[in-house]
C-alpha cells in the first residue's frame, strides 16, 4: 500500500510545481505560439503559415496525463486493461467531438472548444458503454468492468486533467475573469498582488475585450488549483477503496465549481442570467448523485504498483501517445490567428 501513497504524493508534487510555473510564465506573450509551419508562398516571397499553439500542447498533455491516471486507477482496482481501453476509446471520441460541437452551439462560433461539452458527452455515454461492454458474449474476449470503480477512475482522471488543462487557458488568454477594478473591495485587496495581466494582442482577452495588460481576476489559476486539490482528495479516497466518495468528490468539485465560477468570468458563454454551462453543471450533479445510488458497490483493494506492468505495455503507451497527438492536432492548430514567415541567408555565416 506504500506505493499507493507514493503515487498520490508524486502527483500532488508535480501538480504544485506545474501550476506555479504555469501561473508565472503562461500569461506572457511569448507562451502563446509554440511553432509555425509555412504552408503557402505569397507573391511577395513570404510564406503564409499555420500557427501551432501552447494551448494545444498543454491540453493534449493534460488529457494524456488524465488518461494515464484513469488506466492506473482502473487496472489497479482490478479492471482488465483491454476492456478499459475499449471503454475509454468510445467515451473519449464522443468527448472530443462534443468539445467543439457544444461550444459552437452555445457561443455561435465555429472555432472554439469547451471541456464541459466533453465532460457531458463522456458522462452521458459512460453508463451505456459500460453496460454494453459488460453484456458482450464471452466469445468477444472482453472481460466485464467493475462499474463504480471505473466511473470513479474516470471522474478522478477528469478532475485532475481539468486542473492541468486550465494552464492552456492561461496561454491563450481565454476563460478570463472580470477586471480587478470592477470587483468587490475585499476581492481586489485579496488578489491585487496575484492577478493576471495577459500580454499580446493575439490573446483572446485582448482581441475580444481590449484588456491587454489589464489586471484581471485569476479565475484560470483558481479553477486549476481547486480541481487539482479536489482531484487529489478524490484520488486519496479511491486509493483507500472508497470509490463512491471518490466519485462524488471529483464530480462535486468539477461541476460545483463550474456553476460557481461562471459568476466570476466575463468571457461569452451564451445568453441568460444563468449560462447553459451552469444549468448543465447542476444536471450533472444530480445525475452523479443518482448514479451513486444505483451503481453496485464493489469491495476490492486498489494496488497501484500492480497496475504498472499493464500500463507500460506497448499498446497502452501507443494508445495514449496517439490520443495525445490527435488531441494536439485537433486543438493545437490556431483557427483565429495567422502569420507570415520570411527566410533569408545569414551572409555573415557563409
Amino acid at each position: 500500500m506504500t506505493g499507493n501513497w507514493i503515487f498520490c504524493a508524486g502527483l500532488i508534487f508535480f501538480s504544485t510545481v506545474y501550476l506555479y510555473m504555469g501561473c508565472k510564465y503562461l500569461p506572457r506573450e511569448r507562451f502563446q505560439f509554440l511553432a509555425v509551419i509555412p504552408v503557402r508562398k505569397r507573391e511577395d516571397g513570404s510564406w503564409e503559415s499555420l500557427n501551432l499553439t501552447y494551448y494545444g500542447l498543454l491540453t493534449a498533455s493534460a488529457l494524456g496525463l488524465g488518461v494515464m491516471v484513469f488506466f492506473t486507477l482502473s487496472t489497479g482496482a482490478g479492471a482488465a486493461l483491454e476492456s478499459s481501453l475499449l471503454f475509454l476509446t468510445l467515451v473519449v471520441v464522443a468527448g472530443l467531438i462534443a468539445a467543439r460541437a457544444f461550444s459552437q452551439w452555445v457561443e455561435g462560433k465555429r472555432h472554439t472548444f469547451t471541456t464541459q461539452g466533453a465532460f457531458w458527452a463522456g458522462g452521458a455515454l459512460a453508463l451505456p458503454v459500460l453496460a454494453l461492454i459488460n453484456a458482450l458474449p464471452e466469445n468477444f474476449h472482453v472481460d466485464p468492468l467493475p462499474m463504480l470503480p471505473v466511473f470513479a477512475a474516470l471522474t478522478v482522471g477528469y478532475c485532475l486533467a481539468e486542473g492541468w488543462g486550465r494552464l492552456a487557458c492561461m496561454s491563450f488568454g481565454c476563460c478570463y475573469g472580470d477586471p480587478l477594478h470592477e470587483m468587490p473591495l475585499w476581492l481586489r485587496r485579496l488578489f491585487e498582488n496575484h492577478c493576471f495581466r495577459f500580454e499580446g494582442a493575439t490573446k483572446k482577452i485582448a482581441y475580444a475585450q481590449g484588456w491587454e495588460n489589464v489586471p484581471v481576476f485569476p479565475i484560470q489559476a483558481l479553477t486549476a488549483a481547486l480541481h487539482l486539490v479536489g482531484g487529489s482528495i478524490a484520488l486519496a479516497f479511491f486509493l483507500a477503496s472508497e470509490f463512491l466518495i471518490a466519485f462524488w468528490v471529483s464530480v462535486g468539485v468539477s461541476q460545483g465549481w463550474r456553476f460557481a465560477s461562471e459568476f466570476l468570468r466575463r468571457d461569452h458563454r451564451g445568453a441568460g442570467r444563468w449560462s447553459v454551462y451552469q444549468k448543465g453543471a447542476l444536471v450533472a450533479l444530480a445525475y452523479a448523485g443518482l448514479l451513486g445510488w444505483i451503481l453496485p458497490e464493489t469491495e476490492m483493494k486498489v494496488i497501484v504498483a500492480g497496475a504498472w506492468p499493464s500500463i507500460l505495455q506497448w499498446k497502452t503507451v501507443l494508445w495514449t501517445l496517439t490520443f495525445s497527438i490527435v488531441t494536439f492536432l485537433y486543438m493545437g492548430r490556431s483557427q483565429v490567428t495567422e502569420s507570415q514567415v520570411t527566410f533569408r541567408v545569414r551572409a555573415d555565416r557563409i
